[in-house]
């Protein structure tokens, strides 16, 4: 989703530390477009008040970069403003991973352009569908290494990526609609699939509250999200400027039984904190798949055959 860095933002953290005294995260990130700018300094400044306020912040942090996040930034300036909270990144990437507990965490940078060379963007002039890059121009092969992560841990995953891998269109427009999603999420879910270890999908960009399930495997989105988990897992949404609310959606695991149970929360200056009317719960069924514990929870429900 889009965010904004409002005069609201780093109260609406501070809120939102004082419920994750509460609900006690064992894993909480943001998943990109921490800020939105109209220049270099002001989108530095922005992002390191940002940063200082994350690292105030309980559990296992982590940053998953957006797409507002490089409209007056590359990525080594990105990087070295986040570098603290980002020390699973693989070097001078925006992408790696880390475990907490029973789970293993994948960030993804999907944020190249689709067409050759594969190139990070830095600019306000965003292509229609993103990329993650597999090294056929030559340059860095991230679906590889996704890949071999996958193949080296026993544990169950969680991958986190600010557009959309999913079939979700962007923001405000219909399930049809391709802005904003990654041009090869076909390719990058056979990955997942193919690893038999992920167990959802978490992204933010898509201006609505919105998931789908996929070949048995949940892909949600959050309407400019941030996260976390193990049995608890968080997602601090970003800001909107303008309308100056503050979100985030929790997230809890059932170790035992694999259920997964989503509530979405947004504040306010004005009627505060308070939970939404969003909520969804998948289950594993006898194959091990998830499903939506009520079929009309699911946006979608695809299986590969739907998609061709």
């Amino acid at each position: 989703g889009y965010g904004g860095y409002g005069t609201n933002t780093l109260n609406f953290m501070t809120d939102l530390n004082t419920r994750m005294t509460t609900f006690n995260p064992h894993a909480l990130g943001m998943i990109g477009d921490m800020v939105s700018a109209i220049d270099n300094t002001i989108l530095t400044s922005d992002e390191t008040a940002i940063r200082n306020k994350f690292a105030t912040l309980p559990g296992a942090r982590f940053v998953t970069p957006g797409n507002h996040d490089f409209d007056y930034m590359t990525l080594a300036q990105w990087l070295a403003v986040w570098k603290e909270e980002c020390l699973y990144f693989e070097p001078d990437k925006a992408f790696g991973s880390f475990d907490v507990g029973e789970y293993h965490f994948v960030i993804l940078d999907c944020l190249y352009n689709n067409t050759t060379p594969f190139a990070h963007v830095s600019t306000t002039s965003y292509p229609s569908e993103f990329y993650i890059p597999d090294g056929t121009d030559g340059s860095v092969n991230q679906l590889g290494w996704l890949r071999n992560d996958l193949a080296k841990t026993d544990k169950k995953t969680l991958v986190f990526c600010h557009t959309s891998l999913s079939e979700l269109g962007s923001g405000f427009w219909t399930l049809s609609d391709g802005v904003g999603r990654v041009g090869n999420r076909a390719a990058v879910r056979t990955v997942f699939e193919d690893s038999d270890k992920v167990i959802g999908v978490f992204g933010g960009h898509i201006h609505n509250n919105r998931w789908m399930v996929i070949n048995g495997i949940p892909y949600i989105h959050s309407t400019v999200f941030n996260n976390t988990p193990s049995a608890n897992i968080v997602a601090s949404r970003e800001y909107i400027t303008g309308t100056e609310k503050g979100a985030w959606t929790e997230i809890t695991i059932n170790n035992r039984t694999g259920e997964m149970h989503l509530e979405f929360y947004e504040n306010d200056s004005v009627e505060g904190v308070r939970k939404t009317t969003d909520t969804v719960k998948f289950y594993r069924d006898l194959d091990g798949k998830y499903q939506p514990q009520n079929p009309h929870d699911a946006l979608v429900v695809y299986e590969s055959s739907d998609l061709s």
